[in-house]
């Protein structure tokens, strides 16, 4: 028998909403107006999600809701609240990111079900492990695993594994990307990408151009549903589509087309409708081993829509179309919207009325049109010969996803019967997990019928067109008997209405046995800090190391694999790897590990970490927060380390699109060691690209983090361990720049001049 596997699908609003549940989804996942990873969604209020829970459960359909962004000391008191509610509301599984935010639900609500967001970048056996080890029930898997990963991952450790099918690509490794946050200060960790990705960028190579503006950053979007068998194979419990900010058709669309093809009933190929809906290019993605040269689509961001033909003919503004690029089973009809561009002009059109020509442009009137043949259409504006013509969405295909209310109906068994000469009700629900009976008796006693009238009773009992069931059977066990239609009708409300509160208390997970604790007890935490302000410096070339040397640095780090065995210098992971950027050397968390409140610090603490990394990402005044808060809770001084000095890592990318441009077949072309490659955007802002270990590519922020001036304050609030991080600089900027620091860190002068440097997000912070 195969194995049943998940359908998880999006709603960013009600409609979607309605929409998956509509067209077979088990589980959907949404937000609420906060802490989503997903915040220009339109989301939902607390009471809403409360109430799509309940409706949800009534059609035996999971509700998990993302609470996946870094929340800071000041959110954390709101965010745990709105956690307890959705706890006390059945709420079948919050996502989550933010480790303190994890570490503080275990231990206020022990049996809520948490998931890993895919923020985490859970991708490896030893990740996995640790996550089970940490209570979660499930993780979202990076979206860069193969299915061969995913399949080790299953066969060693015992945890529910989600999985992307469909929908929108990263192209960076999620809660990994930090390119919008410093350059739009606008933070993907916060939920509010502004997404750099999609913008056009040049490619040059030691500081000459060699390519045209084009989008480098853009990946397909994925589309798998011809893997469904892979995934089960390989252990996947819930297969995830993305779109939470697509529209409602989109979404009953693509959970339509998994539905059919887990089920094994897609009756053809569903490619052409998704790409009506939405067509950004397609890939197999990572998870299926898909070529870089397949993984990203450089010429177009955003919708594309499919082939229709191209102009012919343009007078004025009216112009003749060949249709001889559209799908031979596709038709143009009224309602379809279309877009006629080119490099330099576009316009967009809703079709009102198709004017048919033949082949000597002669007019033949109809009101649809198909492949080959010749159109004419008024435009906006004067056209010119030559232009691409695209179908951008389909009248028919969205009329199909336009419900706003949901028509699913749980299927009931009921009796009619009598008792004490009361009219009686019993109905009986029963699924995979839950089995419920209710009876109820009419407030007002039967009367003796004049007429045969039990057909009337069971007609107006079997009205349910107001309720999410259908009745799959009813039966009528009584003599010929009255009662008024309004009393008929209030036994069957009432009846319906018990049968919805014994399932949902039949579904219920967390409160039969358990209280919700309400105040955590906080365990003092040993204190691993001395007076010693400490310097790290993080290399990642031979001459940045000779100059650490020179000037007799103790404290070297290197994330770079092939400078680690030099002498002194201590390896530390980079985050993609098992260990999560530690330097086990030095009990060390990196400053990209998103350590954003005194929690997540404390938790990083528990797991051995002597000397805990501040995201990058935080404000002066809310590290002042973190110290403060972790003094109070934890009765001790975190031992801190803050990045002052470095060009922010804004992406850490599997897809290489220094090889796909180079039309390299292979990995570790070695291209981004052997030369100096960077992208430039409209603003002419200069992005390094460097290697980072197994074949990833790093993009670098365009100037430097530099918190010299900011120095003396750093260390009053209490950090106790600086570092500085180089990557693309030479031996005599990284020997001016450490001893700068060095100078500065004794309270004595120092000179030093750059000029392309920012201050982060120390002063402001983020959103």
């Amino acid at each position: 028998m195969r194995r049943h596997i998940e359908l998880l699908a999006p709603a960013g609003d009600y409609s979607s909403f309605v929409q998956a549940i509509n067209n077979g989804a088990d589980a959907i996942y949404l937000s609420l107006d906060k802490f989503g990873a997903r915040a220009y969604a339109t989301n939902f209020k607390l009471e809403e999600v409360i109430k799509l829970i309940k409706i949800a459960h009534i059609l035996n359909v999971k509700i998990y809701v993302t609470v996946n962004t870094l929340i800071k000391d000041n959110e954390m008191e709101e965010c745990i609240h709105l956690v307890k509610a959705l706890y006390e509301n059945d709420c079948d599984a919050i996502l989550v990111q933010d480790l303190g935010l994890a570490y503080l639900c275990k231990k206020l609500f022990p049996n809520l079900s948490l998931h890993a967001s895919t923020q985490m970048n859970i991708n490896t056996v030893e990740k996995a492990k640790k996550i089970k080890e940490l209570g979660f029930k499930r993780i979202v898997l990076a979206r860069e695993c193969s299915i061969e990963e995913i399949k080790k991952i299953k066969e060693n450790v015992d945890i529910e594994l989600e999985v992307f099918a469909h929908g929108a690509l990263c192209m960076s490794y999620s809660g990994n990307c930090l390119m919008s946050s410093f350059i739009g200060k606008r933070s993907g960790n916060r939920g509010r990408c502004a997404g750099a990705c999609r913008q056009k960028y040049e490619i040059y190579k030691n500081d000459k151009k060699i390519s045209d503006d084009k989008y480098y950053l853009s990946l397909n979007d994925l589309s798998t549903y011809n893997y469904i068998d892979e995934f089960i194979k390989a252990g996947v419990d819930s297969i995830k589509l993305e779109g939470r900010v697509k529209r409602k058709e989109y979404v009953g669309l693509i959970t339509k087309v998994y539905r059919d093809a887990i089920d094994k009933k897609l009756a053809k190929d569903p490619k052409y409708q998704l790409q009506e809906m939405f067509n950004r290019g397609t890939t197999k993605g990572f998870v299926f081993n898909d070529t870089n040269e397949n993984m990203s689509n450089i010429n177009y961001p955003n919708h594309m829509g499919v082939k229709l033909g191209h102009v012919i003919k343009s007078l004025n503004n009216y112009v003749f179309i060949k249709l001889d690029e559209m799908d031979k089973s596709d038709v143009l009809e009224l309602g379809d919207s279309i877009r006629i561009y080119n490099d330099k002009d576009e316009d967009g059109i809703t079709i009102s009325k198709i004017d048919l020509y033949n082949d000597k442009l002669e007019m033949i009137n109809n009101k649809k049109a198909s492949y080959n043949a010749i159109i004419g259409l008024r435009c906006h504006k004067k056209l010119n010969v030559g232009m691409e013509v695209i179908k951008t969405s389909t009248k028919a295909l969205m009329d199909e996803f336009s419900d706003e209310e949901i028509n699913k109906k749980m299927p009931i068994k009921a009796i009619i019967y009598s008792k004490n000469n009361k009219l009686g009700l019993e109905l009986r629900y029963q699924d995979e997990e839950i089995n419920v009976k209710v009876n109820m008796l009419s407030s007002d006693d039967l009367q003796e019928a004049k007429s045969d009238y039990l057909e009337r009773i069971k007609a107006q009992v079997d009205k349910l067109n107001d309720t999410y069931f259908y009745f799959e059977k009813l039966d009528i066990k009584m003599n010929n008997a009255y009662l008024s239609v309004s009393k008929i009708n209030e036994l069957r409300r009432n009846c319906i209405s018990l049968l919805e509160e014994e399932i949902l208390k039949a579904r219920s997970k967390y409160l039969h046995e358990e209280k919700v604790i309400n105040k955590i007890k906080y365990e003092k935490l040993e204190e691993s800090i001395n007076d010693e302000i400490k310097l790290f410096v993080k290399i990642n070339t031979k001459e940045q190391y000779d100059a650490c040397k020179a000037l007799n640095i103790k404290y070297i780090i290197t994330e770079n694999e092939l400078i680690k065995d030099l002498e002194d210098v201590k390896y530390m992971n980079d985050r993609i790897g098992d260990d999560n950027g530690k330097c086990k050397e030095y009990k060390l968390s990196s400053p990209y590990l998103n350590v954003f409140n005194a929690y997540s610090a404390a938790f990083m603490k528990m797991q051995g970490n002597d000397i805990i990394g501040l995201s990058v990402e935080m404000s002066k005044d809310e590290i002042k927060d973190l110290i403060d808060n972790y003094k109070k809770h934890y009765k001790s001084n975190p031992n801190l380390l803050m990045l002052v000095y470095g060009r922010i890592e804004a992406m850490i990318m599997k897809h290489c699109l220094i090889n796909k441009y180079c039309g390299f077949k292979h990995k570790n072309c070695m291209e981004c060691v052997n030369n100096n490659y960077y992208l430039k955007d409209k603003m002419n802002y200069k992005f390094p690209l460097i290697r980072s270990n197994d074949c990833n590519l790093k993009l670098l922020n365009s100037s430097r983090l530099h918190l010299l001036k900011y120095l003396d304050e750093i260390i009053d609030m209490g950090i106790n361990n600086i570092m500085l991080d180089f990557t693309i600089e030479s031996y005599l900027e990284t020997y001016d720049i450490i001893d700068a620091y060095l100078h500065a860190i004794k309270k004595e002068k120092y000179e030093l001049d750059i000029d392309d440097y920012n201050y982060g997000q120390y002063l402001k912070g983020i959103e």
